[in-house]
């Protein structure tokens, strides 16, 4: 079998394909609804790029307090005002490499990882959760596939997950990805999905990008 692969593009850097504002406002959105009240809100994009486009919905949704970080291991070139720069250049998964003067945690992360190491994204994300927090990422629907991570998401299942369609375009040019589908997952802390009587089992949708693009309002 010969197959064609003068079509396939070479992954940009740091697999560095934002996320269109539509989706990430839709994932904020939804993170801000499933979080635990409180009176300020701690709220972190890892691997912002140069746009931080979850931060930059949060800081216009929220409407209760919010103290925003971003970070990237690349230079973030973003003049935006409405967070705090913790670091460019900082590697998130390296735990030697902590940027907390006072390891607070935060109740809100949002991000759209590199997919390669998605999973380490997801670990380091859930040491960072406050209690009463919430984790959103936008991955691959593959992500929560594969016999590797499989006991992963046995012990550590998603509460949410929204698969997208049609399929979204990441490249800023409408251009997809033919071989891929993705969604947004959503996870609590363990303990506080006991706390707060979350079934074991994970929510599933379907979630129409052409419905969320067209509506401001979503």
């Amino acid at each position: 079998m010969t197959i064609l692969l003068q079509n396939i593009k070479a992954r940009r850097e740091h697999d560095n394909y934002p996320t269109p504002a539509h989706i990430a406002k839709w994932v904020v959105e939804k993170c801000f609804k499933l979080v635990a009240p409180s009176t300020t809100y701690f709220f972190l994009e890892p691997g912002c790029g140069d746009r931080a486009p979850f931060a930059k919905v949060a800081s216009e949704l929220s409407d209760r307090p919010l103290l925003i970080d971003i970070m990237d291991l690349r230079p973030v070139v973003s003049n935006e005002i409405y967070y705090n720069m913790v670091g460019s250049e900082i590697d998130y998964l390296n735990e030697q490499q902590d940027w907390r003067s006072d390891k607070y945690k935060y109740d809100v992360i949002a991000t759209n990882p590199p997919f390669k190491v998605a999973l380490q994204f997801w670990k380091r994300s859930m040491q960072l959760l406050n209690h009463g927090g919430v984790l959103g990422l936008v991955v691959k629907l593959s992500f929560l596939a594969s016999k590797k991570r499989a006991e992963t998401w046995r012990s550590n299942p998603p509460a949410e997950v929204h698969v997208f369609y049609p399929r979204p375009s990441f490249s800023g040019d409408g251009g997809t990805d033919i071989a891929q589908e993705y969604c947004a997952a959503f996870w609590y802390r363990p303990e506080m999905a006991r706390i707060i009587c979350r079934s074991p089992l994970t929510t599933m949708s379907w979630v129409n990008l052409k419905e969320v693009e067209g509506n401001k309002n979503v």
